[in-house]
This record gives C-alpha cells, structure tokens and sequence, in this order.
C-alpha cells in the first residue's frame, strides 16, 4: 500500500503489487499501470487506442475525468494531440501526477496571476506617463480602479454587461485575466496537459493579455521619452514636490 486517504468523493488507495500499481476509489479499481515503463495496462485502454483513427487529423481532445492519465498522455505523446483533462476530484488529479508518471507543470492559476499582473503593471505604467504631462492624473488613476470594477467582469458577468461596456472591457487586461482564472475555479478541476510543444498560453487564453501586453508598454515607453513630457527628473522632483506639499 503506497498511499490510502481520502477526499470528498471517497476514499483513495495506490496500491502495488508485483508486476502493477493500481489506483482504487472506494475499493473498486480506476486504472492501473506497469511499475517499470508506467504504461497502462488495464483492458479498457486499447479500445482508446483506436479512437484517432476515426478522427484523421485531429488536433485537440477532450477527456472527461483522468484516471491514471493514460489516456491523454497516449493521445498527447502517441498521436501529436493537444488534450485537456476534466476531472472532478483534485485529489485524484494529485495522485497521478504523483504515483503515475503524470507529468507535472506550473499551476495554471498561477501562470494566469503572473501574466496578469505583468499586463496590469504595463497598463499602471503608461497612465504613469501621463503624469508627466500633467497634475491631475491622480484622480484619473483612481477613476481607473472603478473601470475595472465595472467593466471587466469582476462585480458583473461580463457576458452580462452591454455591448459598449463588453467592447471597451475587451481592451483592458483584467478581463483575459478573469476570463482565464474562471475554469481553474470551476466545479470540475481542469487540468491544462501540455507536454510536447502545447504552452499553457494555448490552453488559457493569456495569448490575449500578452498581445494586450505589449501596446501598454510600448505607448508608456514613448510617452516617457518623448520630449513633451519633460525630463524624467524634472517629473519625479515635481511628483515629490506634490506628495510633500
């Protein structure tokens, strides 16, 4: 016995035996594979194997619930396609990638923070630039944390919102930033697969807040440099100059 515990679907073993390591849920056996190559043994496994074939040129799959992962990874590693995961039990999730040679990866929320945050700081920095040219970008900044609220989905459903609002939402990075956070939160534990060339920017959508990424940063960079807004020092010795007065 590798492992026995349990979640809130029922109790969970990893089991050993000679030849095989067996995943079981409340006794009965989900899967199990060969202890030396970590491939999956269990009967119902080859009948997969013959689904691609149906489907020629296929490039992305959808597998409800993960078992011991041999079914993903055989469609990812065997056949070159890109395949998701649903799985309802975090814990199960947590087992394979432990005992079965599932591979592991970057929590995808916390890709999605870190992309997200680098495209807020990169919007933050060009409202900064505007500051150079002039005194009351402050009630501006602040007027911005109020867009956000109101636009991109944090208060409201964004698919709720009028079209207006949906169309200027859509240019602001905490929208993509929601957008992708929402399936790590779902009922169902999404598992975003990805070896072999698939990034989790495929599979999350935080291709958006790249692309979104850049024009922020670029415009900031120019506003920044361009001579009407003065030198930078001249900016920061006048924005001290304000919060000390």
């Amino acid at each position: 016995m590798l492992y026995v515990g349990n979640s809130f679907y029922g109790e969970l073993k990893v089991v050993d035996t000679s030849m095989y390591r067996s995943l079981l849920i409340d006794g009965v056996e989900n899967g199990f594979i060969d202890r030396v190559s970590m491939e999956p043994r269990a009967p119902y496994f080859a009948s997969f194997s013959y689904l691609p074939a149906a489907r020629p040129g296929a490039k992305r799959a959808l597998c409800i619930g993960l078992g011991v992962g041999g079914v993903p990874r055989m469609f990812q590693l065997g056949h070159g396609i890109a395949t998701d995961v649903v799985e309802i039990d975090p814990e199960v999730a947590h087992l394979t990638r432990e005992w079965f040679g599932f591979p592991a990866e970057i929590p995808v929320i916390a890709l999605i923070v870190v992309v997200t945050a680098t495209s807020c700081t990169a919007f933050g920095t060009m409202i900064g630039a505007f500051g150079l040219r002039g005194r009351d970008v402050f009630f501006f900044a602040n007027l911005m944390i109020f867009v956000f609220l109101l636009f991109c989905g944090v208060n409201v459903p964004f698919d709720s919102l009028p079209g207006w609002m949906q169309a200027i939402g859509r240019v602001l990075p905490l929208t993509h930033g929601i957008d992708a956070a929402m399936p790590s939160w779902a009922i169902t534990h999404r598992i975003a697969h990805c070896p072999g060339g698939r990034t989790p920017f495929d599979q999350i959508g935080n291709q958006k807040m790249a692309q979104h990424n850049l024009p922020y940063t670029t415009l900031a960079l120019y506003l920044w440099a361009s001579p009407g807004s003065g030198t930078t020092s001249q900016s920061i010795l006048s924005f001290l100059s304000i919060g000390n007065g």
